[in-house]
């Protein structure tokens, strides 16, 4: 009786684990090498639309600055409109006041005036039984017209600050005209906005023979409107100083 073949089995099993090993390697080098391909290509395409926005459906609009603070937006509405002017015509016709109304005069710089000299001044009409001094300021703070402007008029006054008039009043000669604060005015401390600024104030008010002082005032304190002007204490400008002075307007 033959012998059972153990050695011919044990090389076919070696044959057979040999070819398993081969294939196994052969699996695992191509799935290493797919998953290093996946890897690569994902890397390039990462690295190509890095730079590239997302968008996420939101339209951005871009607008202008604000001021940034609350005293940049109080002084921007107080600066004079940029207007090109014409040759000055400082000298304005009086006009018909209409029935029922009257004339009066408001004061501005005109040309190359420093401040008003008691001619230069624009007309505008009122009601004849209106309250005389609330209607003349409501007048003077919305400033001159864009025509007035182009003819080389000129205030500190716009139609930014028409309703900057907070009342005006008279009792027995004294008139006192209160403003809305005025946000900073570094202007108003010296030279010729400030001279300007007064005279303009002065000579409209003082046009009424009804007015023999005049204390101005800012959010009630009359002590703030003077700290615009440098000045320490409140002042009441009286009649008789003021037609004395270079910025009073002939006949005051």
């Amino acid at each position: 009786m033959s012998s059972f073949p153990w050695q011919e089995i044990k090389r076919l099993v070696r044959r057979m684990l040999t070819g398993v090993n081969y294939l196994l390697t052969v699996a695992v080098s191509i799935i290493v090498t797919a998953i290093s391909v996946v890897m690569f290509l994902s890397l390039v395409d990462d690295t190509s639309n890095k730079d590239e926005p997302v968008t996420v459906g939101i339209t951005t609009t871009t607008t202008s600055a604000a001021p940034s603070t609350p005293a940049e937006l109080e002084t921007s509405s107080w600066k004079i409109p940029s207007i090109t002017t014409n040759v000055p015509n400082c000298v304005v016709a009086e006009p018909d006041p209409g029935d029922g109304n009257r004339n009066i005069r408001v004061f501005f710089s005109c040309g190359d005036d420093d401040y008003p000299l008691g001619s230069t001044w624009v007309y505008r009409q009122i009601p004849e039984e209106g309250k005389l001094f609330e209607e003349t300021i409501k007048h003077l703070v919305a400033g001159p017209t864009v025509t007035e402007r182009r003819n080389g008029f000129r205030s500190l006054f716009s139609p930014a600050t028409a309703d900057a008039l907070l009342n005006a009043s008279r009792r027995r000669g004294a008139v006192v005209i209160d403003l809305r604060y005025l946000g900073l005015q570094p202007s108003l401390t010296s030279g010729k906005d400030a001279e300007s600024f007064l005279a303009a104030l002065n000579n409209t008010v003082f046009q009424h023979n009804a007015a023999q002082s005049i204390e101005y005032r800012i959010e009630g304190s009359c002590e703030v409107f003077w700290s615009y002007l440098s000045e320490q204490e409140c002042q009441v400008v009286k009649r008789s100083n003021w037609s004395e002075s270079k910025g009073a307007a002939a006949g005051l």
